[in-house]
Formats: structure tokens, sequence, C-alpha cells
């Protein structure tokens, strides 16, 4: 339909609620109000690439250099390239790589994690288990970006994880967040893809713009979400 580009527009450049939380992960990266944190972006597919280009961008940048970013993606390095199947279904996959990096490059030793999870469907197992981690560990925050609404998260069972679902993760991040303000699910409407079960288009440039506006709050003084996303849109 004609209308979709101007509804994703308008979705990210006319939501108060929205660039509040944008605003609200922003400041967790600031430095008078962090101290030393590991950023982790994480997710599968396009998504996961995309967490990898943020992760090299602000790390090259250096505008932030009390922050250490990293990434994860469902399949590991190889998924960067190629398309690595099944394992974005794989909740304690997504875990062990969790650990891995926490274990094996900082021996444990942070002062708190921002966990960044990108699934545009609410829907990817790999990050489910990562997501639920961070809720019930001290010193993470987690923080959710998807285009779906938490009502419409998956239900389906997940075998290898207690047949449990994304949903209840979903809801439990949404709970939290209300109650605690240490946990954000970041999820614009941003209408249909232009081609039917994509969600690369549309959802691969709105992730782009929110994950950038993040970093660029976060980075200069008195500025605010709406002026960085007004320059991308």
């Amino acid at each position: 339909p004609e209308n979709q580009p101007d509804h994703q527009e308008n979705s990210l450049l006319k939501s108060a609620d929205l660039q509040s939380k944008i605003q609200k992960v922003a400041n967790l990266l600031k430095k008078e109000n962090s101290s030393n944190p590991i950023v982790i972006f994480s997710g599968c597919g396009t998504s996961g690439r995309l967490g990898y280009l943020a992760k090299v961008a602000f790390q090259e940048s250096n505008l932030l250099p009390h922050c250490r970013f990293e990434y994860l993606i469902a399949g590991g390095d190889k998924a960067l390239l190629t398309s690595q199947e099944a394992h974005e279904d794989k909740s304690l996959e997504g875990l062990d790589d969790l650990h891995k990096i926490l274990n094996d490059k900082y021996q444990n030793n942070y002062t708190h994690v921002i966990m960044i999870c990108i699934t545009c469907g609410m829907s990817a197992p790999y990050c489910a288990g990562q997501l639920e981690y961070a809720l019930d560990t001290e010193k993470f925050i987690p923080v959710l970006i998807s285009f779906n609404t938490v009502e419409n998260a998956r239900k389906i069972p997940i075998p290898t994880w207690n047949n449990r679902t994304f949903s209840e993760v979903a809801l439990k991040i949404d709970q939290a967040e209300k109650e605690t303000q240490q946990a954000f699910i970041i999820n614009p409407s941003l209408g249909g893809e232009h081609v039917t079960g994509s969600s690369r288009m549309k959802g691969g440039t709105a992730t782009k713009a929110i994950l950038d506006a993040i970093f660029l709050t976060a980075v200069f003084e008195d500025s605010k979400p709406l002026d960085h996303l007004q320059k991308m849109y």
C-alpha cells in the first residue's frame, strides 16, 4: 500500500513513548550513569547482522570509550555471511553463547550488562533464553527490540526449553518494565512489509535507526532521540 512508508516514518517520529524508551536506554550508556557496562547486541539472521554492524561502528567510533560492545548471532560468525538454519530455534544455544562471552572474555568480571536482543517478530527462541537470563540476573538489564506487540509474541512451545514460549518471556519483561524500569521493550508498529513474510526491509531499516538513535543520544549531550531519528527519515 502507498501509505506504508508514511506509517513507518510516523511510528518512529511521532511516538512519544518510543522516544522516551530510546532516551532511557541511551541514559544507561552515558558515562555519568554507568560504570564500564558491557553492551551486547544479539539476534538471528538480518537482526544479528545489524547487531554486529552496530557493535563494530560504536566501538570503532570510540565516542563511548567506557562502554564495551559485543555481539551474538545465532549460528556464530558464519551466519554473518551465509544462512545457518535452525540455530535461531535453540534457546540453550543462545544462553551458551552468552556465557562464553562473559566467562571466556571477561571471566565474569563486570559491573553490569545491557542485553539488547533484536527479534522483529518477537519470536526467536535464541533470544528468549538470553532475555530471561538477563531479566532474572543481577547486574543485567534486558532490552527487547521488536516490531510486534507483546500480545502477539510467539506462543509456540519450544521443545528444548521445557515447552516454554517467547510469549512468556515477553510478558515478564513487559511487567518488569512497568514495575522497575530495569527492563525495556522498544516495539513500534511499522505496518506490513512490502514483501509478504519479510521483516528485513522496513524492520531492518527501523532497527538500524533505533540502534543509532540510542547511541547518538548517549553520545551528544542534551540531544534527544527525535533529533537523530529525523535525520534518518
